[in-house]
């Protein structure tokens, strides 16, 4: 109540005080206040309104760039599903008789035919295939002159009755010898469910 009071004796003082200007100073006043009006609408609305375009634009920009990704990025997801889906039904039908490592030291024996204790196998638990496979990678090594016996063996490891994932191969020609030099990194896959 008193501050409406207060209000009031002070909008009179005011409106006696503009009356008693003259009409020059009327005008300055006017344009004081219509200025600092303007001032205030252009920080609280203008400025406001610009941020809100610029941001709209920036994200615009960004979705358009999006977009241009996309389509590459869906293309390989799907050939990506597709070849986990392919790899998934192939270990599908694989019956696992022995154990990785066993079967893989059996192959190196019978079709590299590599001597007991001239190779060596080390293995790296990876982590779980697609939920439903374990996976354990193997680095081998190993050293033969016969390529006849490094074909078989090549070909059973990754076409065999219980074939494995050739990931990378090194070859390397000795210098004093005509024997080759071979680094293998293979992974077997096997099913979870089979585990016991």
């Amino acid at each position: 109540m008193f501050q409406k009071l207060l209000a009031t004796k002070l909008g009179l003082r005011l409106k006696e005080q503009y009356i008693k200007l003259s009409q020059r100073e009327k005008i300055i006043i006017s344009i004081a206040v219509l200025f600092i009006g303007v001032m205030l609408a252009y920080s609280e609305i203008v400025l406001p309104v610009r941020a809100a375009f610029s941001s709209q634009a920036q994200r615009l920009r960004d979705l358009e760039q999006s977009i241009e990704v996309a389509p590459d990025m869906l293309a390989r997801y799907q050939k990506l599903v597709q070849r986990k889906t392919e790899i998934e039904q192939f270990y599908e039908n694989v019956d696992a008789k022995e154990s990785p490592l066993s079967h893989l030291e059996s192959l190196l024996l019978n079709k590299a035919q590599v001597p007991a204790g001239s190779y060596t196998v080390n293995s790296r638990p990876q982590p779980d295939f697609a939920e439903k496979y374990k996976h354990t990678a193997f680095i081998v090594k190993f050293d033969t002159s016969n390529l006849g016996t490094l074909m078989a063996f090549l070909r059973e490891l990754v076409k065999g009755s219980q074939p494995m994932l050739l990931s990378q191969i090194n070859i390397e020609k000795k210098l004093t010898s005509d024997s080759l030099s071979i680094q293998l990194e293979v992974s077997s896959f096997e099913k979870l469910s089979s585990r016991i």
